[in-house]
């Protein structure tokens, strides 16, 4: 594994460790602070490395190959980078203001919207460096399925009727995807 691979690894795994974190020290609000900023610090930092190194050795990396065209790998190019920056900016922004923002609105169960939001950075960022379709199309309905039970778990109940007709659209989505 070259350190590019090695990087592209960590990328996968930080906003998913950054929701492990969040669930696993929920008792902690300090703790939770920390890691919530910690990590997509950490992911800035990899992502500069990832740049330094692009163009040097193997930019992709494959973690399940069954047949020869279908796996599930990872690729990094130059503008999939520009996006990953783009989303560890939004990343950063809402780490650091939104703990301020939920404190003024006394928001409740903050540590869930934010395992939440966090999934759903982490789920962008593998659609992101996604190397194939059913690599992309597996995330992508990955993310649907996240957003469904967000939406059930943290929409008003005047909006159940909203929540019915994004769950069928959701559903028939993944239907169509899996058929092809």
């Amino acid at each position: 594994m070259t350190q590019t691979q090695f990087l592209i690894m960590l990328i996968a795994i930080i906003p998913l460790l950054n929701a492990l974190t969040i669930k696993i020290c929920a008792n902690s609000q300090k703790a939770i602070d920390v890691f919530s900023k910690l990590f997509p610090v950490l992911y800035f930092v990899n992502l500069i490395g990832i740049y330094g190194n692009l163009d040097r050795d193997n930019s992709y990396l494959t973690i399940v190959e069954s047949i020869r065209g279908v796996s599930l790998s990872f690729d990094i190019d130059e503008i999939s980078l520009k996006f990953l920056f783009g989303l560890n900016f939004i990343w950063l922004v809402f780490t650091f203001y939104s703990q301020r923002f939920f404190a003024i609105q006394q928001t409740k169960n903050v540590n869930g919207l934010n395992v939440f939001l966090v999934l759903i950075f982490a789920f962008i960022n593998l659609i992101i460096i996604s190397k194939n379709l059913l690599t992309i199309l597996f995330f992508y309905n990955c993310l649907i399925i996240l957003s469904h039970f967000f939406s059930l778990r943290f929409l008003h109940k005047s909006e159940t009727k909203i929540s019915n007709i994004f769950t069928f659209c959701s559903i028939s989505n993944l239907f169509y995807f899996s058929l092809l």
